[in-house]
């Protein structure tokens, strides 16, 4: 049974075909629906309080609770647990997403309901102890599955295409780095001008005022035709396929699954230490680790790659080694769930 606080435009069709599914915030209120009459008025009050007992029915019956993010403190807050239960928080935020999405009275609520916080990084684990005062026998690692995307080994590898393509993936916002891109293609002309280096980000709202700002920088720079953009789409195996290595300028992400992904097909990665759990990832010899947006540095780091083949090739073969032992490994990870519930 799988309840779904926010449908923000997320695919139902994986999680129904595995169970019962329930939306929590799609009921109908006030705030959304204005009601046209008493009857109209009466009839969605019924509708949200029969979602509610139904819910709460669910949460009765239940014998493990699995709150998959900090942010569910409304939610906790909403219905009734009671002491038989264990309820497990699976955390995937840092300081940063915290701050923007909840509050501090619906962060109270979690950690207070919560008997054990599961958390994907080393990183994430330090956070909530940190700031939060979490115990750490309370928290408990649980790696991320990550299937793959393609059926053959054929589809993952070399890249036959010239010349060598840097790829990114994402929305262009804040944590994400996006800012940081111009000023990452015009050093790396400048300090590597005969260098046949392309970029490619997929993943773009081009309707956005983001990507607008984004290609007015690049154009006034002149160096709008060093990058392509592609709308986010489901052939997402196409794009790691096509790149050499994946950048990643993320200021704050606990653990990235695109590292992951491009980890299945053999691609290094560059990202900056301090910014969440990449470097746990990567280490020394999946791909570069680089000073906390370090232009410089990842200039050179992409250079290196660029000029020395065998190393991305190798540095991509290690990562995805590292991608099957920890994120491809169904036993290892059905193992940290028989431990969280003990």
């Amino acid at each position: 049974r799988i309840i779904i606080k926010n449908d923000f435009g997320i695919s139902t069709t994986a999680f129904s075909a595995k169970a019962t599914l329930l939306f929590f915030n799609d009921m109908p209120t006030a705030g959304l629906v204005k009601p046209l009459n008493r009857l109209h008025r009466f009839l969605l009050r019924r509708i949200r309080i029969r979602k509610e007992r139904k819910i709460q029915q669910w949460i009765d019956e239940a014998d493990v609770i699995f709150s998959n993010t900090i942010t569910n403190g409304d939610f906790l807050a909403a219905f009734n647990f009671n002491n038989n239960q264990l309820l497990v928080s699976y955390i995937h935020e840092l300081k940063m997403a915290t701050s923007f999405f909840t509050n501090e009275t619906d962060i109270n609520v979690v950690l207070n309901k919560t008997n054990i916080f599961c958390v994907p990084s080393n990183v994430v684990s330090c956070f909530l102890n940190e700031a939060f005062n979490v115990p750490l026998g309370k928290i408990k690692r649980l790696n991320y599955f990550i299937p793959p995307f393609y059926n053959n080994d054929a589809t993952i590898g070399s890249v036959n295409t010239p010349g060598f393509t840097v790829g990114l993936i994402g929305t262009l916002d804040w944590r994400k780095g996006a800012e940081l891109l111009p000023l990452i293609i015009d050093r790396l002309i400048k300090r590597y001008p005969n260098q046949p280096i392309h970029f490619r980000w997929k993943g773009v709202h081009k309707k956005t005022v983001e990507f607008k700002r984004m290609q007015y920088e690049l154009t006034n720079m002149n160096i709008q035709n060093q990058v392509t953009f592609e709308e986010a789409s489901p052939e997402v195996w196409e794009f790691y396929s096509s790149i050499n290595l994946l950048l990643l300028c993320s200021k704050e992400d606990p653990y990235p699954l695109v590292v992951l992904e491009a980890a299945s097909f053999k691609k290094p990665c560059i990202c900056f230490e301090n910014a969440g759990g990449a470097p746990e990832f990567i280490q020394k010899d999946a791909g570069t680790v680089v000073p906390f947006m370090n232009i410089d540095a990842v200039c050179d780091a992409i250079y290196d790659y660029s000029v020395n083949k065998q190393k991305c090739i190798s540095h991509g073969h290690t990562a995805f080694v590292r991608y099957q032992e920890q994120h491809l490994n169904a036993e290892l990870i059905i193992n940290q769930f028989k431990e969280i519930a003990e």
